[in-house]
C-alpha cells in the first residue's frame, strides 16, 4: 500500500510541476536488454504527454557500447544489465537484481524423468552438456554468466548457437533445438518450456546509468523519477 502511495505521489508532483516544465528538449537513452524496451515502452508515451515537442532517441546496443557512449556523453541514459559495475565515469544505479533461469524443452528427456524446480551445475554438466546451448552473443550478461558456469565445471558445449535476440532464444528452446539461459522477465512460454532455478543461483543487476557530470534538467529529472517509480 505504501509503495503505491508513494508512485502516486511522484506521479501527482510530477503533473503539479508541469506547467513550469520547458516542454522542448531531448534525450538519448541506451538499452541493452528486452527489460528495458518494455519500460521504455510503458514510460516513453508518458514524457511525451509532459513534453510534447522533446525528441526521445532510443538506442538498442551491446553494454561495452553502452558504457563507451555514457562516459563519452553520447548518451544521457541507459539501462542495461550487468554482472558487475565497472566504471567510475559512470552513475551506476541498481534498479533490482534478476534471477538467470536455465530452459529446456519441456519434452527433454530430464524434464520428464522428474519433477523438481531446481538444477545443479553439476547436473547440466552431467546431463545436458550433449545438448546444444542457445545463447546471448557475448557481452551479454546471461553469456557472460554462462561461460562462468561453463569454466567452473570444465563444461565445452557440443554446440552453441548465438544471437542477440531472447524472443530467438526463448523459439528454440520451445521447439526442442537446444537449451537456454534466461532472465525471469523473458522466462515466457512455459507450456513448451520448462524453467529450473541454478543452484547456486545465477544473477544479474538490471541497472539505470547514467553519465558522471550529468546537470539534469526538468526532463531529466521525471525521466529519472518515471524509472525509478517503476521499480518501487
Amino acid at each position: 500500500m505504501n509503495a503505491a502511495k508513494e508512485v502516486v505521489q511522484i506521479k501527482e508532483r510530477l503533473y503539479k510541476n508541469m506547467e513550469s516544465l520547458d516542454k522542448r528538449g531531448h534525450i538519448s537513452i541506451g538499452v541493452s536488454s528486452q527489460w528495458g524496451i518494455r519500460l521504455l515502452t510503458a514510460i516513453v508515451p508518458e514524457i511525451k504527454n509532459m513534453f510534447p515537442s522533446v525528441t526521445i532517441e532510443i538506442s538498442e546496443t551491446s553494454i561495452s557500447e553502452i558504457f563507451a557512449q555514457v562516459t563519452s556523453g553520447k548518451l544521457d541514459f541507459a539501462l542495461a544489465s550487468c554482472t558487475d559495475i565497472h566504471s567510475n565515469e559512470i552513475q551506476a544505479e541498481i534498479l533490482e537484481n534478476e534471477e538467470i533461469l536455465f530452459g529446456i524443452p519441456a519434452s527433454h528427456l530430464y524434464v520428464l524423468k522428474q519433477s523438481k524446480k531446481t538444477i545443479s551445475q553439476k547436473e547440466i554438466a552431467d546431463f545436458i552438456r550433449n545438448d546444444n546451448f542457445i545463447l546471448a552473443k557475448k557481452e551479454y550478461a546471461t553469456r557472460i554468466l554462462a561461460e562462468k558456469l561453463f569454466d567452473e565445471n570444465r563444461l565445452r558445449p557440443k554446440a552453441i548457437c548465438e544471437t542477440n535476440s531472447m524472443a530467438t532464444i526463448s523459439n528454440m528452446v520451445a521447439n526442442g533445438s537446444g537449451v537456454g539461459f534466461f532472465p525471469v522477465s523473458c522466462a515466457n512460454d512455459r507450456e513448451h518450456i520448462k524453467y529450473f532455478s541454478l543452484k547456486p543461483k545465477m544473477m544479474r543487476y538490471n541497472l539505470l546509468l547514467h553519465r558522471d557530470n550529468l546537470q539534469m534538467n526538468p526532463l531529466e529529472k521525471t525521466f529519472l523519477s518515471y524509472v525509478r517509480s517503476s521499480f518501487i
